[in-house]
């Protein structure tokens, strides 16, 4: 039963995604300024992180998850913990990256650290659908 959770959750957030991804592609393709890319790539990693609690929210439900990583928290609690400590890698990281171009003057520093928050984003939602994939293969509830 809760693999068919998972499953039928998934497809609803794939779907979701597919539409909004369109909506992502138009807005870069409107971009006329920096602050208008930036602008777009914010919306683009707040969508995305948002399909990404989603999905965590629905592994931290399932009990075959109860055991995983600290026993002394709950589920929802690890997941919870690892969700902020990749957003605040995710963040230090695209922070330096960005940094790299420019050495953080002028506009391209920030177009290309949003440009990073985006990609890594999209990088560790896949990430996430792996686990669910090979739980919904192989799991045993």
């Amino acid at each position: 039963m809760k693999k068919v959770f998972l499953t039928a959750a998934a497809c609803g957030v794939l779907f979701a995604a597919g539409a909004r991804a369109d909506e992502y592609q138009d807005c870069m393709s409107k971009a006329v300024s920096d602050m208008a890319i930036i602008e777009c790539n914010d919306n683009e990693t707040t969508r995305l992180v948002r399909n990404v609690q989603t999905r965590y929210s629905a592994l931290s439900g399932n009990k075959y998850f109860s055991g995983w990583n600290d026993q002394t928290l709950s589920s929802a609690q690890n997941f919870q913990m690892l969700m902020k400590q990749w957003l605040d890698f995710r963040d230090k990281y695209c922070s330096l990256y960005g940094y790299t171009f420019s050495q953080g003057e002028g506009s391209l520093s920030r177009v290309q650290e949003s440009q990073c928050l985006v990609d890594l984003t999209k990088r560790f939602a896949k990430d996430v659908e792996s686990v669910i994939a090979v739980y919904n293969n192989i799991a045993v509830n």
